[in-house]
């Protein structure tokens, strides 16, 4: 069951990444773009940006009670997945993980930082900082 808090935080990293130019899908089944595949894995928000001979994909994963094994867990998955480019063209994956704020201490490690932007939102919906 979601708590009001992980909607809260859904809500508040998908309007950023709007903001960003992103077109926000939340928790999609399958991947909405055709060269984006993956298995087992559902993303809490999938933020696409498909300009000219660019495509940025944004997943991101907002973690109300982090852990460093559940984050491993979806780093497993993360890396799973496949974006495949058009000849002549630039793509970027970009992963979001979202925590509340004074969480940092259990998501600030080299392996998760190798991958995600930490971003920290508070109780008010406000992204407070952003690790990256």
């Amino acid at each position: 069951m979601e708590t009001g808090f992980h909607q809260l935080m859904k809500s508040t990293v998908s309007h950023e990444l709007a903001e960003e130019g992103y077109i926000i899908h939340l928790e999609p089944w399958n991947p909405p773009l055709e060269r984006l595949t993956w298995s087992c894995y559902r993303p809490d928000i999938l933020g696409v940006k498909d300009r000219e001979f660019r495509l940025k994909v944004a997943l991101a994963e907002c973690e109300t009670n982090p852990s460093i094994s559940r984050i491993r867990n979806k780093n497993t998955q993360v890396r799973r997945i496949v974006l495949q480019a058009l000849l002549g063209e630039t793509c970027e994956l970009r992963l979001i993980l979202a925590i509340p704020c004074g969480m940092l201490s259990r998501a600030n490690h080299t392996p998760i930082r190798r991958l995600w932007e930490i971003w920290a939102i508070n109780k008010n919906g406000r992204i407070i900082y952003k690790v990256t």
